[in-house]
């Protein structure tokens, strides 16, 4: 249950995700997100904002756009 791919790349551990390495780990997060809805809400937050900054349409149109245009 070791942390992989990119997940170790996009999730800064207790900001915007999780990064455990086992099954208690897992255990203790999970509960501690059951009961508390303010960290849900900011880490749901942190995790829309760093989709909407490294993959929406507004960051990756414009350099698609390029590509194509170059060619």
């Amino acid at each position: 249950t070791h942390p992989v791919g990119v997940a170790k790349e996009m999730i800064t551990d207790g900001l915007n995700g999780f990064l455990k390495e086992d099954l208690n780990g897992w255990k203790e997060v999970i509960d501690k997100l059951s009961g508390d809805t303010a960290l849900r809400k900011r880490m749901g937050d942190a995790s829309r904002e760093y989709a909407v900054d490294k993959f929406s349409l507004g960051q990756w149109g414009p350099k698609v756009s390029e590509i194509i245009n170059n060619l």
